[in-house]
């Protein structure tokens, strides 16, 4: 069963260029997701770093859905990495409908989080119980290790605290 989660993405107007670049956070570590259904997950730090030492064959997508793939690690047109905060990417999309319409959704803010698909092998995840702020007991599902498929730009994302920003300009 693959699992989708959220964080955060950036567009980013390339000068001189009509390309669009989306950056940002899949996945932000020990952040626990909205209730996905009887229990909340958060990622360890670490749950990336083998997909992304291994160079996974990774997609970005919209709205996970696989007819819209805007960029591909293979390619070198998605790009991933695994800092102290989260898994980070940055993506060139193509000039293609589909990536002009993805880029204007971004930029109008309709669109402005972003999510991940996964497996997890047996052990590289653990359950158990956990309290909220208010004093709630909650089943908590903690990912320390994932296969990655995909990162994609998402209308409803599992992971409330992620945001989009959009930059125009030049791309450092």
């Amino acid at each position: 069963m693959k699992t989708f989660r959220t964080a955060q993405i950036q567009a980013v107007r390339m000068a001189g260029d009509e390309g669009m670049l989306l950056r940002g956070y899949a996945a932000r570590f020990n952040s626990y997701s909205k209730d996905l259904g009887g229990f909340k997950e958060r990622i360890q730090p670490g749950a990336f770093s083998t997909a992304v030492k291994e160079r996974a064959d990774v997609r970005f997508l919209t709205n996970h859905n696989p007819d819209s793939v805007m960029g591909r690690t293979k390619n070198g047109t998605l790009k991933l990495r695994e800092d102290s905060e989260g898994l980070y990417f940055e993506v060139l999309l193509p000039d293609t409908q589909q990536g002009r319409d993805l880029r204007t959704t971004i930029e109008r803010g309709d669109m402005d989080q972003c999510s991940f698909a996964f497996t997890v092998d047996e052990g590289d995840d653990e359950w158990a119980e956990d309290v909220d702020e208010r004093g709630n007991r909650f089943v908590a599902r903690t990912l320390k290790r994932v296969n990655l498929f995909d990162v994609s730009a998402v209308t409803y994302p599992a992971y409330e605290d992620t945001n989009v920003n959009t930059f125009l300009g030049n791309v450092s």
